[in-house]
């Protein structure tokens, strides 16, 4: 297993906090009407593969402008391209962030999820003798997932609490990160990597005009993660 300082841990999306705001959106559904079934293809693209995409946009940042590290949700508009737009994570702490989202687009919530890669400068960290890419990368990463505990996704106050079904895995994908986010996490190359998603993660139904309060909550008990992570979202 890597070291949990790459960012295979940084990315673990998993938070809860409240925003009260005095006007809210007109409309308000139970959460589970809200977000899009798990069979659902949107533009093309599976649940697993939506997986892929956030990847993508979260592997194009500088460090600096890393959206993990975001306190606030400043910049988080960059590289929001396509019909998905998609929120992010945090590395410890309680974050709260605020974000405007284009009215008609989906949201993307990572609610917990594990990226594992390959190479990474440790030892011992390659497929055994006979291994395929996709076992080894796919067996990593669903050793960290299979531990998730206690996850819960409120919406606008209504929450769900049984998120079992939102659990997605990718096929094996070539990762293109941005180099520079070696910063980050030294398994980071200038050049395709092979590689692996697993987690938790839902996508939302666009959301009526307004202002919007999702939070989402989830622990990962063996390796001391949880994360308190929030979103107050503005559709306009």
């Amino acid at each position: 297993m890597k070291g949990l300082q790459s960012i295979n841990i940084i990315i673990l999306m998993i938070g809860m906090v409240h925003f009260g705001f005095s006007q809210k959106a007109q409309q308000s559904l139970p959460a589970i009407e809200q977000i899009v079934a798990a069979t659902e293809i949107i533009n093309g693209n599976s649940m697993a593969e939506w997986g892929i995409r956030w990847t993508d946009y979260l592997l194009s940042f500088d460090c600096d402008k890393f959206p993990v590290f975001s306190a606030t949700g400043e910049g988080a508009d960059q590289f929001q391209e396509g019909p998905v737009y998609f929120l992010s994570g945090a590395v410890g702490g309680i974050i709260r962030r605020q974000v405007t989202v284009e009215s008609g687009k989906f949201l993307f919530i990572p609610i917990v999820t594990y990226l594992n890669h390959f190479p990474c400068p440790y030892p011992n960290f390659k497929p055994a003798p006979g291994q395929s890419m996709k076992d080894f990368l796919t067996e990593g990463a669903a050793d960290i997932i299979d531990g998730v505990k206690t996850m819960k996704l409120a919406i606008d106050g209504d929450t769900l609490s049984d998120l079992s079904a939102y659990r997605f895995t990718s096929d094996l994908f070539y990762l293109k990160a941005n180099p520079k986010l070696v910063c980050i996490d030294v398994c980071i190359t200038d050049g395709p990597q092979p590689s692996i998603i697993d987690g938790y993660w839902v996508i939302l139904k666009p959301l009526p005009k307004g202002k919007h309060e999702i939070w989402f909550y989830g622990e990962v008990p063996g390796h001391g993660m949880v994360v308190d992570v929030g979103y107050g979202v503005i559709i306009q």
